[in-house]
């Protein structure tokens, strides 16, 4: 009887909060110019992919740069958190460009304020959202609407707040200008007034959306994979450098998506990019923004990389490398890899898989087991397995440039006398062909781009990003679980689970002992290797350690 009442109550149980959070596969310009001087390191030279890259292939800064204004990295829309992941009853504080945000939602709609309360200067993101709406300064319960206007000081003279003025700016919060497209919540590199100009420049511009998710004749064929999010120990630059890289997939992802004794020699061809195409063309260039197209690249890698077929990458500045695979069936792969500079040395990363269906039905091979359906917080925790791959390279990359050389990407103080001129960073670009995208990215930031965004206040007085001890480099809570709701809970149920498992272990084994039946034994050796391995899912919520030497 005893197993039988565990069979049909308490394994349902188990099995609910286990699958409980399970996510099916869904259709889910301070245009300052500043010369930057060079020092010339001698070990650093520049090759023939830098040198001689095609007139169509990169910018001809000597007859554009007379026309086309400087890339504004401030007015430009940036994805800072997956909506279904972001708890709307807390505040959230993010990075952006330097600049501390605190992201809260209103009831209504979501909300960026200046992370910084008017009042002492303390950060609004450690207050309250309140019943009414309202974002409660936790120092002295100043509270603010969601249009940044102060609401109530309660240690005003009048407690009626009539001396209090909405317009006074001085009890105001300077707001970025927010919105929420296809799940992610976007936020405006320039703070304001709502109202003000830079509101409604921002109302003049759309962020880089995936065009496929919003095509009607993909309606019935289109599967957008839950997205994940993940703050990383390095910069926005090494970021889109990395997966503008073909060639490093079958060997830094050896065993997920491809072989490292399989890295062979292919040929990237230019291609026009969506944002070099106005809409008339079937793009989203906008001819009064010519400074925000970017460029596209595709390469002939074939099979012995993820895809069978030859693949795009086209970036679209600020902060999108969509890569497309269409395959010979008619089925199709996108990586919607987005990337938001946040402080110097770190970026906050969003991606997604979107599967597009052939006219049989058939869904193209995904990235790895990453496509398998799978509860979201599983999914979220299995990303280090691959993101960790690549992390242990950039992040002591871009340390040891920041060290041996004065590449760094972004303005900061002069008397630092740091440059974004790629002749200061690269050895050797060689094997001509695989590295003109990165080439390309590096001669963007460097002659379009003004060496990067002018960094917030805070990090001009500071030394450049320091290198991180394995400890902080493979953290994983810090970076991802604790900012996201869905893992929160994930993890809650998993130690619940666990623990019941081990309950329920426990009691049948002294059942066994004490009626000597073998079936007590049995289920009490099934449920504990669940506990078990249950167990060892949760180390991937805090941290997960990776060495490619330990990668057969």
């Amino acid at each position: 009887m005893v197993l039988f009442f565990f069979l049909f109550t308490v394994l349902p149980c188990l099995w609910f909060h286990v699958t409980e959070s399970f996510t099916p596969l869904k259709n889910h310009k301070l245009g300052i110019t500043t010369k930057l001087q060079t020092k010339q390191i001698k070990v650093y030279a520049l090759t023939s992919d830098l040198k001689q890259l095609e007139h169509d292939e990169t910018v001809d800064q000597d007859n554009k740069s007379k026309t086309i204004p400087d890339f504004n990295w401030y007015k430009q829309w940036y994805p800072l958190a997956v909506e279904e992941c972001t708890d709307k009853g807390k505040i959230h504080n993010l990075q952006l460009l330097g600049n501390d945000v605190a992201l809260w939602f209103d009831g209504l709609s979501w909300r960026a304020f200046e992370d910084f309360c008017p009042h002492r200067g303390v950060p609004l993101s450690e207050g309250r959202v309140e019943k009414t709406g309202e974002l409660l300064c936790a120092y002295h319960a100043w509270t603010f609407n969601g249009n940044g206007e102060c609401t109530k000081i309660p240690q005003s003279k009048t407690p009626d707040q009539s001396g209090l003025s909405s317009l006074n700016s001085k009890t105001c919060v300077q707001s970025f200008p927010v919105q929420v497209q296809q799940g992610l919540i976007w936020v405006w590199g320039e703070k304001g007034r709502p109202g003000s100009d830079v509101f409604i420049e921002a109302l003049l511009k759309q962020p880089h959306l995936i065009e496929e998710l919003s095509d009607p004749s993909l309606k019935d064929r289109i599967l957008l994979l839950p997205y994940n999010f993940r703050d990383l120990p390095y910069g926005w630059d090494y970021f889109m450098e990395n997966v503008l890289d073909p060639a490093h997939v079958p060997v830094s992802h050896h065993g997920i998506t491809g072989n490292r004794y399989a890295a062979k020699h292919f040929e990237m061809k230019r291609a026009t990019s969506f944002t070099e195409r106005t809409a008339q063309a079937g793009g989203e260039l906008n001819p009064k923004y010519s400074e925000d197209s970017g460029f596209c690249y595709i390469n002939n890698v074939g099979d012995s990389h993820t895809a069978a077929a030859p693949a795009s990458n086209d970036f679209r500045p600020p902060c999108l490398n969509k890569i497309k695979t269409e395959n010979e069936d008619g089925s199709a792969l996108i990586l919607a890899l987005y990337c938001a500079p946040t402080i110097p040395g770190y970026s906050r990363h969003i991606g997604a898989q979107i599967m597009i269906k052939n006219s049989k039905g058939k869904l193209p091979k995904g990235l790895g087991f990453f496509a398998l359906p799978m509860p979201l917080w599983l999914l979220h925790a299995l990303s280090s397995v691959f993101l960790h791959q690549d992390q242990v390279f950039l992040h002591h990359q871009e340390r040891t440039m920041n060290s041996r050389s004065h590449y760094a990407f972004g303005r900061f103080s002069p008397s630092l006398n740091l440059t974004s001129d790629p002749k200061a960073y690269y050895a050797d670009l060689n094997l001509k062909g695989v590295d003109k995208a990165i080439c390309h990215l590096r001669n963007w930031i460097h002659t379009k781009a003004g060496g990067g965004p002018i960094w917030g206040t805070s990090p001009l007085v500071q030394p450049r990003p320091l290198r991180l001890a394995p400890a902080q480099l493979f953290d994983v809570y810090d970076s991802h679980t604790r900012k996201c709701k869905i893992c929160q809970a994930g993890l809650k149920k998993l130690v619940m689970v666990r623990n019941t498992a081990l309950v329920g272990a426990v009691g049948l084994f002294q059942a066994f002992m004490s009626f000597r039946r073998t079936y007590f034994l049995v289920a009490a050796l099934v449920i504990g290797a669940a506990s078990s391995i249950l167990h060892k899912l949760l180390p991937l919520f805090y941290k997960y350690e990776y060495s490619h030497q330990n990668n057969n």
